[in-house]
């Protein structure tokens, strides 16, 4: 029997076997990204940046004066016992152990003490490795140390760059655009880092094997954060960060959430609003007043943006992936019980829920602060208070009598005064922290998903009650720099044909080989992903950068699967295969 240490004052929510203490050290490693008008102290591990009294992120960079305490990402479900199962970091030591896990969800020592690293890479140094591979098809001069590192798959220079051979992964490491097409990171045959055309980026990667007791979410959870320089200040605020998920538990978890976790403190941290734009799958935050830190007793001139406050938000660029039913009517539902999805589609922000400090004088209404057991975390991942109570419209959104539920709160523009905003939430409670929630869905062992954040700051923003659309604006230069693009979510079969008709497959159904390719021949497919109907991987080519792709019946299983294609410019379609 495990003994067990549960952080939950801390807002931790770990149990920590010790055993699995005992084989694995807890993740150290630690970078910053600091390549345009941002600064982000990056963390290896549960906490997506480095826990600091003075904060973590800070536009301009040059300053002291941080916009963003702690962030992190969120996962909770449901086992077949109803029993919860969480991921969920807010403050306090790193949790977290690195590294993959073995396929069976196990921990590995040798992985969790060689990956407690990460890993960094600048456009420049890519950009003149392609250069020479391009000039005659050979590498000529010496590959950047970077470049030679880079923890892609395969890669044979690991051991006498990073002092150890990769282990074989079947969903791979680190992202790299594969020039040679044999499927392994090969620098001296043309291939590169994945970075998106960033200026610079790092790669990392955790687990979560050592959450929540004796069955805990086994997820293995790699990061790529990217940023660049600009002349454009949309571009230069703001930056990326690509998660992909693999679910290595071996049970289905139901009524699953997954978001992104932020607490705010811009400047001073007893004076902030939170607010979101549920069409575009964003959240922000900003001032009260029009002075930083005004009237706070608490709050250290140094620390404060004064009169020159920014105004910073978070967009879902890419949510996960989730199973869905295919009605009769075409109508998409969550699988019950031993139902099988039909289909996969991709999810948004389904749900914006605050909550704030409950040690502020005076303190928020009852119910509405900080969790600290497992039910309350989920609570407020489901869109309830800490307390169960849901959320409503008007208010802070919190009141037991009301019937007027909502997914969103403050989803109108603080400079609509008759909108529903904390600027008229009066009096509203300070210091709030926000979920950016998708869910609820179905997570099945061996699925992969793959989610985009990005974060944008536009500098002295006039306050109080401030415009969002210049935020929005900004947004949507940076989420045209960004290498994933939205696409709409289906809401129906009659959305899903719509999509998959950009792929064409013949013969369907495959008796010995079949043909995948696009309808329109000038795209480039970068991988194909082959899953069960209850969402175990099957097969994955990558690098396939052509327009069509052979695939040999081989091994694959008699039945319905579903395919996932990815192409060069990140669209991503999913659908149908039959195989005899």
């Amino acid at each position: 029997m495990y003994k067990s240490l549960l952080f939950v004052g801390l807002g931790l929510v770990y149990l920590l076997p010790s055993t699995l203490l005992a084989q694995c050290e807890i993740s150290t490693a630690t970078a910053v990204l600091d390549v345009n008008n941002v600064r982000a102290d990056l963390n290896l591990g549960a906490g997506l940046w480095e826990t600091s009294p003075n904060g973590v992120y800070f536009v301009p960079g040059e300053n002291n004066i941080s916009s963003i305490y702690s962030a992190s990402l969120w996962v909770a479900g449901k086992d077949s016992n109803g029993d919860i199962k969480i991921n969920a970091y807010t403050y306090g030591p790193n949790g977290s152990v690195a590294g993959p896990l073995n396929e069976d969800g196990s921990l590995n020592e040798d992985n969790c003490t060689n990956f407690d690293k990460i890993w960094s890479v600048t456009g420049s140094e890519i950009a003149g490795h392609v250069a020479d591979f391009e000039a005659d098809g050979v590498v000529d001069g010496p590959i950047p140390e970077s470049v030679l590192a880079w923890p892609g798959l395969g890669n044979p220079h690991s051991l006498a760059t990073n002092g150890f051979d990769l282990p074989f992964n079947p969903q791979g490491l680190a992202p790299f655009v594969d020039v040679n097409l044999n499927g392994l990171y090969d620098p001296e045959g043309g291939d590169y880092p994945d970075i998106c055309g960033a200026g610079k980026a790092f790669w990392w990667i955790y687990n979560t094997a050592s959450s929540t007791g004796d069955n805990p979410l086994k997820l293995e959870i790699s990061v790529l954060a990217y940023a660049s320089e600009s002349s454009d200040p949309a571009i230069d605020n703001t930056t990326y960060y690509k998660y992909k998920i693999v679910n290595r538990s071996s049970e289905n978890f139901d009524d699953t959430y997954l978001a992104f976790w932020v607490d705010p403190d811009l400047g001073c941290f007893g004076d902030d609003y939170v607010g979101c734009s549920p069409e575009r799958n964003m959240a922000y935050f900003y001032n009260r007043g029009n002075v930083d830190g005004e009237g706070i007793s608490s709050c250290n001139p140094a620390n404060s943006f004064g009169e020159n406050i920014p105004m910073l938000g978070v967009q879902l660029v890419k949510g996960p992936s989730a199973p869905k039913v295919i009605g009769p009517n075409g109508e998409l539902t969550d699988p019950v019980g031993n139902e099988i999805g039909d289909t996969l589609i991709q999810l948004g922000m389904s749900k914006f829920m605050p909550y704030f400090n409950g040690g502020t004088n005076p303190p928020p209404p009852s119910g509405t602060d900080d969790p600290g057991s497992l039910q309350e975390f989920y609570n407020y991942l489901s869109g309830n208070w800490r307390d169960g109570t849901p959320l409503t419209s008007g208010g802070i959104g919190y009141d037991p009598n009301s019937t007027d539920f909502t997914d969103f709160a403050f989803p109108d523009n603080p400079a609509d005064p008759d909108g529903w905003s904390m600027c008229n939430a009066v009096p509203s409670p300070v210091d709030p922290r926000m979920l950016i929630t998708s869910g609820p869905f179905r997570l099945q062992p061996g699925v992969v998903n793959r989610i985009t954040y990005m974060i944008t700051a536009v500098e002295d923003v006039p306050h109080p009650c401030p415009d969002v659309t210049i935020l929005e604006d900004a947004m949507d230069i940076a989420l045209n720099n960004i290498c994933v693009p939205v696409e709409p979510i289906p809401t129906s079969i009659f959305d899903l044909n719509s999509a998959t008709n950009r792929v064409i497959i013949q013969p369907n159904p495959l008796a010995i080989s079949t043909e995948l390719s696009l309808q329109d021949a000038s795209q480039s497919i970068k991988s194909v992903s082959l899953y069960s109907i209850d969402g175990k991987i099957l097969r994955h080519y990558d690098a396939v950068n052509t327009s069509s792709l052979t695939i040999e019946r081989g091994d694959l299983p008699s039945g319905m699967l579903i395919y996932q294609v990815t192409t060069r410019n990140a669209q991503v379609y999913t659908g149908k295969l039959i195989v005899q």
